[in-house]
């Protein structure tokens, strides 16, 4: 309740909504999935099973996964289905995921199929959220990454898919899906410059709430955003041809959405202990989905904070 909201800053169907608050942790130390990959102080490990991977961290730094992070390579590409704090100098450890990329399971190009080589992108549309992260679903994965491609091919007028045309991951790299996403990201990147004390964001797509992230610190914040961004602007893109309206929310509204959310379904809260570092506790409303990632390591205290409107 002691955020701060203020916006919208619009592009088209999307308004975004900056969230402020004071740092509750101190997570500056810690290397997003992407700079840890692109720095090679992180391995994702191929293990032949779909639904689970494995992580090696060998630097001295904490690892923050976020649920919906793609890795990319191995016989498929995948999706990261929870939040993970992956400790200093831990080898193999094991992470659930989905796959992302049905009709390949063997090496691709140049790719190792033993491991991954990247992660710069991550799931979007809230309903294929909602079925990592609610339905834990591998067929409505799969279901949800076709809907997607489709809208994309048909609000852009040409086909997205790649060599592989399963490869969520692939249609992500399209040229007319960049090209698309960089006129929304040209008005809308530099919304945090300048500003100290931005913890999170909410979007509005097509004049309803979409979703919202909060973070324990702006640094940690502050090296997501881009990738948080590329989704959200994706899924608008994806909801580009809906003709809905595109009115903007109140600010007001938003932070009532992201209130009301936290507090609902409370007394019938569901944790699952992922790892030994990272709790989740997934909360359910009538019209909204909330999950909070703790840290045992620091006193259970939490460091994100996830909302999906239903």
């Amino acid at each position: 309740e002691n955020l701060k909201v203020t916006g919208p800053y619009t592009h088209k169907n999307i308004a975004i909504y900056l969230l402020h608050g004071k740092n509750a942790m101190e997570t500056d130390k810690f290397l997003t999935l992407e700079e840890a990959m692109d720095a090679k102080k992180a391995t994702v490990h191929e293990t032949e099973n779909v639904n689970q991977l494995a992580i090696t961290n060998s630097s001295n730094s904490n690892i923050f996964i976020m649920s919906g992070d793609i890795v990319k390579g191995g016989k498929q590409d995948r999706v990261i289905q929870y939040n993970y704090i992956v400790p200093p100098g831990i080898k193999r450890m094991p992470v659930q995921s989905f796959c992302v990329e049905s009709g390949r399971w063997e090496r691709r190009g140049n790719e190792s199929a033993g491991s991954f080589n990247s992660s710069r992108e991550m799931i979007a549309s809230r309903e294929l959220k909602m079925s990592v992260k609610k339905e834990k679903s591998q067929s409505q994965v799969w279901s949800k990454v076709a809907e997607m491609q489709d809208n994309l091919e048909k609000n852009l007028g040409t086909p997205v898919k790649g060599k592989s045309e399963s490869s969520l991951q692939l249609t992500l790299e399209h040229g007319k899906v960049k090209a698309a996403r960089q006129d929304y990201a040209g008005a809308l990147e530099n919304v945090l410059k300048d500003k100290i004390d931005v913890i999170g964001y909410s979007c509005v797509i097509n004049g309803s709430i979409n979703s919202a992230e909060v973070f324990a610190s702006s640094a940690l914040f502050k090296k997501l955003w881009p990738k948080l961004l590329k989704s959200s602007i994706v899924e608008a893109v994806a909801l580009s041809g809906s003709g809905a309206a595109h009115v903007p929310k109140p600010a007001a509204e938003v932070k009532q959405f992201i209130v009301d959310s936290e507090k609902a379904g409370a007394v019938a809260a569901h944790e699952v202990e992922v790892n030994q570092r990272t709790k989740i506790v997934e909360r359910e409303a009538d019209d909204s989905l909330y999950y909070e990632t703790r840290d045992a390591a620091d006193d259970g205290r939490w460091i994100n904070k996830s909302y999906l409107a239903k």
